[in-house]
């Protein structure tokens, strides 16, 4: 029989294997030759010119190292954040020890460096991301630059400490972050407009030259040998059947397509508030009637137990009313569960705005009593 410690053992091995960073990239990022596949989206590397990489998070430095080891031969600008300084940099990288769990300078930093990273992207630009936890402190810019880095650190402490989701959490950064909810797309995209459009100037070279020329090697080198020449040069073309105008037009489709994707996360976000208030209108017309059911519902017990007392009726009818009661209960508390979980989702939509102080109390959420009836 094995030894257990063994078996143990040999189980912890195989758990950090599975969890190596560059292994697991090697499960997710497949390639053939040129080609490039992640999640069923392809690429053919045999045309793209020109790679770059943002990578944030507490990983980002073993992400770096993964990509690096799959793609050898690609050639690729970065920019990177993580809580630590690499081991082992990587040329042509730039590296921020940002902030973690509240962002620092260097987490400002990043965020502009990626952000001017994107804004050079061209039509045959590969743009990757590899994003791990902690990336939002340790890449953060707010979206107005009168935020300070100490608003900032404020925000996020007040964030992480107030028992939110991280769902929740990230739903009130992406507002108000110059780089979430999709912005680093959106300057990708950007950038390669004008790199589209910039295809229809014309090229203007400078050029000069010097030697020596002859008709023999015996008067090669004297004097009267010697040329030069200095002037412009422009080329432009004059007909490519349309192919620049429809590379412009492309690039300004994948640019629509980005602001659409964003103006869609806006308008859900609108429909989430629009739901979410409806819901709490409705809700509160049913906890008002069901507030009424409640008092009636403990009026006809009362009315039971003095009938028991006074020998008119059986238990059996106390206990009908008591079961009715507490059906009633049951039903104004689910209600009132409802409404505060519509609230927390109005609060969600509309990107925060909360604190304890606002949260009913325990005498808030118990049903209040009907007066006794007096007994006969």
């Amino acid at each position: 029989m094995a030894d257990p410690k063994q078996i143990a053992r040999g189980i912890f091995q195989k758990t950090l294997a599975s969890i190596d960073i560059p292994t697991a990239m090697e499960r997710r990022i497949l390639r053939w030759g040129n080609r490039l596949e992640v999640d069923g989206w392809i690429c053919d590397l045999g045309k793209i010119s020109d790679a770059r990489i943002v990578a944030i998070g507490k990983a980002a430095h073993a992400m770096l190292r993964g990509f690096a080891q799959l793609f050898p031969d690609l050639k690729f600008r970065g920019v990177a954040s993580a809580p630590t300084p690499p081991v082992n940099p990587i040329p042509d990288v730039s590296y921020f020890v940002g902030g973690h769990p509240l962002p620092n300078n260097a987490s400002f930093e990043a965020a502009r460096a990626a952000l001017s990273l994107l804004q050079g992207c061209r039509e045959k630009t590969l743009v990757v991301f590899l994003v791990s936890g902690g990336g939002s402190a340790l890449m953060e810019l707010p979206l107005n630059p009168a935020q300070t880095l100490e608003d900032t650190r404020s925000l996020n402490q007040l964030l992480v400490t107030c028992g939110a989701s991280i769902d929740e959490i990230n739903t009130i950064r992406k507002h108000l972050s110059a780089i979430k909810g999709g912005r680093l797309a959106v300057a990708a995209a950007n950038a390669q407009i004008g790199v589209a459009i910039s295809a229809y100037y014309p090229t203007i070279t400078l050029g000069a030259s010097a030697g020596f020329e002859g008709t023999s090697l015996a008067n090669l080198f004297t004097w009267p040998s010697r040329f030069w020449s200095l002037g412009p040069s422009a080329a432009q073309l004059l007909w490519d059947g349309g192919r620049r105008r429809g590379l412009t037009e492309q690039a300004q489709a994948a640019y629509d397509v980005t602001v659409a994707n964003y103006r869609q996360s806006v308008l859900n976000a609108f429909q989430n508030v629009e739901d979410n208030l409806a819901g709490l209108r409705y809700l509160e017309q049913e906890s008002r009637e069901q507030a009424a059911a409640v008092t009636y519902a403990e009026r006809s017990l009362q009315l039971a137990q003095n009938r028991y007392q006074g020998g008119i009726t059986t238990y059996l009818e106390v206990i009908t009313a008591q079961a009715a009661a507490l059906a009633n209960e049951r039903t104004a508390v689910s209600l009132q569960t409802r409404r505060m979980l519509a609230s927390v989702s109005l609060i969600q939509a509309l990107g925060g705005g909360w604190d304890v102080s606002k949260l009913p109390s325990g005498q808030d959420l118990t049903p209040k009593k009907p007066p006794k009836v007096a007994t006969p």
